[in-house]
């Protein structure tokens, strides 16, 4: 809300933009399949903590500001996260 003056899937994309670039943790992709199913596939090397850390983050940010309930599949150095755009 602070830098993008809403809560919307765009502003969750730019703040995650924000946060892999500046932060140096993480590299993402992002694709959109059949304008509503959205796959974000985050890489980093900091561990599966840091993945179960991400995952929660990502898991209850998605819940309580979008309502949106996302699958999301961890490894070691990757956080696989599916959702639809409701």
């Amino acid at each position: 809300m602070l830098w993008f003056k809403k809560i919307s899937i765009d502003s969750f994309f730019d703040g995650l933009t924000v946060f892999c670039r500046y932060s140096g943790m993480a590299k993402y992709d992002m694709d959109k399949i059949d304008g509503r199913e959205y796959v974000v596939t985050m890489y980093h090397d900091l561990g599966k903590k840091w993945s179960i850390f991400m995952q929660h983050i990502l898991d209850e940010g998605l819940k309580k500001t979008l309502n949106i309930i996302p699958k999301i599949d961890i490894t070691e150095s990757s956080i696989v996260l599916r959702f639809f755009n409701p």
